[in-house]
């Protein structure tokens, strides 16, 4: 599909910023995704106690935000995404079943989590003198450090899941209005457009 796009007589527009794809709606909806896992759901303030569901209930009080369809508090975040799957007829997708035995281990030896928190990976997250320090007033690094090194541990550590965890924060991070020092280099997370910052 070549983007931009506009549908159903200009209530939806869909369009490219960056390497992000966006749908944005007439009644103020945007939804922002990165083509890997990242999505970004912004709504207008006239929807403030009325949502429900993956998002949250935006009603200001993040610890209610794991809220299950029958009303309860999930225990963790899998929890919480398991208890809103919807089965779709027909769909080659089937539920994760749950992990028994010795390989069900998310766990990183104490070694590698230690490299993970280092600068050449996850740790540039929460640099203080980074290139996204700026961020850190905005958006507090350290849900999306510890997201990053488990990604990490559970991929081997490739480059290309901390690529894409460091690229959410920073796209987080500039839709708060933060500023980000350019954080790609030729050797580390670089484009193949370009460089970007």
């Amino acid at each position: 599909m070549k983007l931009p796009v506009v549908l159903d007589g200009g209530k939806i527009r869909v369009s490219q910023h960056g390497s992000d794809a966006v749908v944005e709606t007439d009644f103020g909806l945007r939804v922002t995704y990165d083509l890997v896992y990242h999505v970004r759901v912004t709504i207008p303030g006239n929807y403030y106690q009325q949502m429900c569901g993956l998002c949250g209930d935006y009603d200001g009080d993040p610890k209610d935000d794991f809220q299950k369809p029958d009303g309860s508090q999930a225990a963790n975040p899998s929890d919480f995404g398991n208890s809103w799957e919807e089965a779709v007829p027909d769909s080659p997708c089937a539920p994760v079943p749950p992990c028994t035995g010795d390989d069900c281990s998310t766990e990183c030896s104490p070694e590698l989590e230690d490299k993970y928190h280092g600068l050449q990976f996850c740790g540039l997250l929460a640099s203080p003198t980074g290139p996204l320090a700026a961020c850190h007033k905005l958006l507090d690094p350290q849900g999306p450090l510890k997201d990053c090194v488990f990604d990490l541990c559970l991929g081997g550590g490739n480059q290309s899941i901390l690529c894409d965890n460091i690229h959410a924060y920073v796209s987080a991070c500039q839709a708060a209005g933060g500023k980000v020092e350019p954080w790609r280099t030729e050797t580390f997370c670089r484009e193949l457009q370009g460089i970007e910052g």
